[in-house]
């Protein structure tokens, strides 16, 4: 989760064209199914897990769904649609206990911009189905999911005629722009998307779900503010 400050009454609407063709990728080596069936991944998972083995049909439709860069879409081992923090602190405990001895490496999915968002041998991490956005007039700011784009924020935002720096398309991950930087419309006036950042909520690498701010684990807030890539999953 995402709080970001308001600071403009301008209300900003973007548009993008999307267009992709299907390409064939070899299939990636199959999740540990023991390790499964031990910890009952699917059992415990508010969302669901696809994998080319199960729900084949399903992974293939999830796999591709509204990845931008065609070029981004390989074949993961597994892909687990989250739908809550607990969910994602779950997958990661998983692949740090069960998958990375295998080679199977961790995989964020928001926006699907990334081109590592899809990648073959992976385990995904789909936070697409996180994105609801909760406004505060008064405040002004807002509370933004990991998996929500920028028109999500512009269509909840837009009746209170608030805005933030937002990118320049509306399809693009919230979550994925600000952590890199986040370059927008309105930052010659009201700075990267990255100033207007107040707190995130963050899955560290050992399951941790903590709050970043900076009053709180300040140097966690100070990391994912442009110190670097990797240090968790803001959801």
């Amino acid at each position: 989760r995402t709080v970001l400050k308001h600071n403009s009454e301008s209300d900003l609407k973007m548009g993008c064209a999307e267009s992709r063709e299907g390409i064939r990728i070899p299939d990636p080596p199959e999740l540990p199914p023991s390790t499964m069936r031990r910890t009952g991944l699917r059992s415990v998972l508010q969302g669901r897990l696809y994998t080319p083995r199960y729900n084949r049909e399903m992974y293939d439709e999830v796999r591709n769904s509204y990845v931008w860069n065609i070029e981004s879409v390989g074949k993961p081992v597994a892909i687990a649609t989250c739908n809550s923090a607990d969910d994602v602190a779950t997958c990661v405990k998983y692949v740090g206990k069960y998958c990375v001895k295998h080679g199977i490496f961790l995989c964020v999915a928001a926006g699907k911009h990334s081109m590592n968002c899809m990648r073959t041998g992976s385990f995904v991490v789909d936070l697409s189905g996180m994105r609801n956005v909760r406004v505060n007039e008064k405040e002004q700011w807002a509370d933004v999911d990991g998996g929500a784009t920028w028109e999500d924020v512009t269509e909840a935002t837009k009746w209170y005629k608030m805005a933030t720096t937002s990118g320049i398309a509306e399809a693009t991950g919230v979550g994925g722009t600000i952590t890199q930087g986040g370059h927008g419309y309105l930052e010659r006036v009201h700075g990267l998307g990255i100033d207007n950042l107040l707190q995130a909520e963050v899955v560290t690498a050992d399951g941790s779900i903590l709050t970043a701010s900076a009053k709180e684990n300040p140097d966690l807030f100070w990391a994912i503010k442009g110190g670097g890539s990797n240090f968790g999953v803001v959801t």
